[in-house]
């Protein structure tokens, strides 16, 4: 994991939600499981070879797309969700056209 924090930025960044709130029943229910799907195949079906994923939630779609063999990097503002890069979407720290596509759900 690599933390960015920009000059005249604070150290900390302000998640909105406990890492806890992505791992509840409540959180997976049937629409989300679909949504799941819905992301992956995107994905897949695109043939792409580097993707950008920003705020990475539990972290499923992104695991699995890797496990799959796609180029995925994930970018969230919460370290604890363990994303490749901690730093917000309002000041990425990837130059343009880094992806062929960036996601966010």
């Amino acid at each position: 994991m690599r933390r960015i924090v920009r000059k005249g930025e604070t150290s900390q960044l302000n998640p909105q939600v406990e890492p806890s709130h992505y791992f509840r029943k409540e959180y997976d229910s049937k629409k989300r499981w679909i949504s799941y799907w819905h992301q992956i195949d995107e994905i897949l079906t695109l043939s792409l070879n580097s993707v950008l994923e920003v705020g990475i939630g539990n972290g499923l779609v992104a695991n699995y797309l890797k496990r799959r063999g796609i180029n995925i990097t994930t970018l969230d503002i919460d370290e604890r969700l363990m994303p490749d890069y901690v730093g917000s979407v309002l000041d990425m720290p990837f130059a343009d056209n880094s992806f062929e596509v960036v996601t966010c759900y």
